[in-house]
């Protein structure tokens, strides 16, 4: 799917402006597509347009509106839209947003405005984010028994109490969520993605949601290796400021294909080097030695402390991001023949020129 660029919408929706030739105009309004009316520069007001600037794009799935993206009443008519971003808009109604049935994905975000009273016609819904949302409740949240991904992060409303009702519920995010209570999520039987942060889940509950793949752990004390141990179906795992999680635990999730750690003691290369389907490791501020990963394709290197002579045996390796790490050189990248991608951008120490003519020429992106 292809981004229409903001210079571009600004164009057509500016009559007077269109400078586009046919063919092109054509060939874009075909593709699927998603249009962006967000402006992440705050010194600029977000762009409004009426609809049938919209309608041109025959196959619109994704419209991202901004806080002051002002679209008129026949929004209706956008029926091909699979994803709307609302996020702290403050123009699109319930009267307006009723009528795109057809959606499956909504992001309401710190949106002030959508109610029940429009989110009981989206019957094709499956994706609903209300992070920092005080307008939704459990009661309206209890109907969508339709959904399969839930994003309730920093909500102070959702209690929790009807999540059960969502029997088809597989990605809950709960960061910095205090609401959800424990014995809720043990209902949620079909959960495969969870993300939590500062926030009461214990092990209790965690061990019991054997079915997850991917897991997302941040800054939880009342998680241990009593309840990840349990959790050997995990292909992903992102974990940080998780003092009880070890080395104990994390050998026996041989799954794992993709991993994030970060500042952890007691996790080190002793357990990751029996997780012989890891393809892909992320690591900040962490001190170990991983050679003998041999079937890393992706490494990501943050602020790695130490010596990493190692990273030369990593031949596999597709691609490679070293950031903020003035100890590496040339010597460290030049037998990594493999490398696709490299980003070495933060290093003083290496130079373009400095780096074998065999390996660049192989490489698709290089970023020094």
């Amino acid at each position: 799917m292809d981004i229409v660029p903001n210079e571009i919408v600004y164009r057509w929706i500016k009559k007077r402006l269109i400078i586009v030739c046919k063919r092109w105009y054509a060939i874009w309004c075909t593709k699927p597509m998603m249009v962006d009316l967000h402006q992440i520069n705050f010194h600029t007001s977000d762009l409004s347009c009426p609809v049938n600037s919209l309608i041109k794009f025959k196959n619109l799935q994704v419209l991202r509106l901004g806080k002051y993206s002002n679209i008129d009443s026949s929004i209706k008519t956008l029926t091909s839209l699979k994803t709307i971003i609302l996020d702290q808009n403050i123009y699109v109604i319930d009267k307006k947003l009723r009528h795109l049935t057809n959606i499956t994905s909504l992001s309401l975000a710190n949106n002030e405005l959508i109610t029940i009273a429009s989110l009981k016609y989206l019957t094709n819904l499956t994706k609903l984010n209300i992070e920092s949302n005080d307008n939704i409740d459990d009661e309206m949240i209890g109907s969508l028994t339709t959904l399969k991904t839930l994003i309730l992060n920093s909500n102070e409303c959702v209690t929790g109490e009807t999540l059960c009702r969502l029997t088809n519920l597989n990605s809950l995010s709960l960061v910095g969520n205090k609401h959800v209570p424990n014995k809720t999520l043990v209902t949620l039987a079909n959960l495969t993605k969870l993300v939590f942060a500062h926030n009461g889940i214990r092990d209790d509950t965690l061990k019991c949601l054997t079915g997850i793949q991917q897991l997302s752990i941040y800054g939880s004390k009342y998680i241990s290796d009593a309840s990840i141990i349990h959790l050997t179906n995990l292909t992903h795992l992102s974990i940080g400021g998780c003092e009880h999680v070890t080395d104990a635990s994390i050998q026996y999730l041989t799954k794992i294909t993709r991993m994030f750690v970060s500042n952890y003691p007691h996790i080190t290369s002793n357990s990751l080097e029996r997780l012989l389907h890891l393809t892909r490791l992320t690591t900040q501020n962490f001190e170990s030695s991983f050679s003998r990963l041999t079937s890393l394709r992706t490494l990501v290197l943050r602020c790695q402390i130490g010596k990493i002579d190692w990273i030369s045996y990593l031949t596999n390796l597709t691609s490679l991001s070293l950031y903020n790490m003035d100890n590496v050189t040339t010597d460290h990248v030049q037998s990594l023949t493999n490398l696709r991608k490299l980003n070495i951008a933060s290093s003083d120490n290496i130079k373009k020129e400095d780096i074998n003519l065999p390996l660049v020429k192989k490489i698709t992106s290089l970023i020094l």
